[in-house]
């Protein structure tokens, strides 16, 4: 847990989701809600967004989208190659290789779900404190 705080991704992810929840609250202050209902909206919102990139990264992690990948680096490389310049050993990689290269350089989506669970949680706890006052 205190790996993840010191990470930078949480406190971007963290960042990123107080923009969206301010954005999404200054862009609802003209229903006849209440200011806590604003921020709770902001950061359901903002817990939703952040964490699903996390989830996003976790597949990504796993290999669910290293055929899209290859397939768009391969097509674009066919189609293109002379605006889209590639290393010539990326050119002639094989799918096994590229697959292994992507794995040698996995993404850390640790601290972009903590900090979507931490919206949600925050979105929870101001959404009983609007029903209870």
């Amino acid at each position: 847990m205190i790996r993840l705080l010191k990470r930078r991704s949480f406190w971007i992810a963290l960042g990123v989701g107080a923009v969206i929840a301010l954005a999404v609250a200054l862009l609802n202050r003209s229903s006849e809600a209440g200011p806590l209902r604003l921020i709770c909206d902001g950061c359901f919102v903002a817990g939703i967004l952040v964490g699903g990139a996390g989830c996003l990264m976790l597949a990504g992690n796993e290999g669910v989208f290293d055929i899209f990948g290859f397939g768009v680096s391969f097509v674009l490389n066919l189609h293109w190659s002379g605006i889209f310049h590639m290393p010539e050993e990326r050119r002639r990689e094989s799918y096994a290789d590229y697959k292994a290269r992507k794995r040698s350089s996995p993404s850390a989506p640790g601290g972009v779900l903590l900090a979507g669970g931490i919206y949600l949680l925050l979105a929870a706890v101001l959404l009983a404190a609007y029903y209870l006052a």
